[in-house]
């Protein structure tokens, strides 16, 4: 008599585990797609975020700028405007133009190629810019005698720090060195001609507003 007493306890025991196994199971089959669809909807939600993110940082912008290129205790004013895209949150590449006046005898119309780059995935952040173009020369010294002139390559790399106005707005104060080059002729009184070639080497500093 103990041994079938024994005998039906064990065979309880067993249908118990296998009743308990089997719950499990079915409950686990049962929650199974809704935790997944619940992460699907998760990750979605996630992947949707970091596209409104990139598009809110991505477009069109545009830059005015004022700067002052120095050299010697004498300052050379620089006005220019730039158009360009925002290509990521910290890259964005334009095309601008300005205007140099050197007035030795000859000025600059610079255009050029704008890169600029934040170094720290900030509201405020550092960057670093690259500017390379031609300038096209302007005589604007009308007492000096000059047959012919050009203008020539400019480059101006640079640093600064950016501070967000907005969504886009931003202010960036700028400091950097500026390379010019330009040549003009005179004609001398013996007849001859004089060639002159310009290299105007400048620290440039200065404030910028972009939209």
């Amino acid at each position: 008599m103990n041994l079938n007493f024994i005998k039906h306890i064990r065979s309880s025991v067993n249908h118990i585990s296998m009743i308990t196994g089997i719950t499990f199971l079915i409950a686990l089959i049962s929650m199974t797609p809704a935790d997944m669809s619940a992460q699907n909807r998760m990750e979605s939600y996630a992947e949707d975020a970091t596209v409104l993110h990139i598009n809110r940082d991505a477009g069109f912008i545009k830059s005015i700028r004022f700067e002052m290129l120095s050299v010697n205790g004498k300052i050379t004013p620089r006005p220019s405007v730039m158009s360009g895209y925002q290509v990521s949150p910290n890259f964005s590449a334009g095309i601008g133009i300005g205007f140099t006046h050197y007035n030795e005898p000859l000025s600059l119309i610079p255009l050029f190629i704008d890169l600029n780059y934040k170094i720290l995935n900030s509201e405020i952040t550092p960057f670093a810019s690259f500017k390379v173009g031609y300038g096209f020369s302007v005589q604007t010294e009308e007492d000096a005698r000059i047959d012919n002139h050009s203008g020539g390559f400019t480059i101006n790399p640079g640093t600064g720090i950016h501070f967000p106005l907005g969504d886009k707005a931003g202010l960036s104060l700028n400091i950097g060195f500026n390379i010019d080059k330009a040549s003009f002729e005179q004609q001398l009184f013996n007849g001859g001609t004089l060639r002159r070639d310009l290299t105007y080497k400048r620290l440039n500093f200065g404030l910028a507003f972009t939209f």
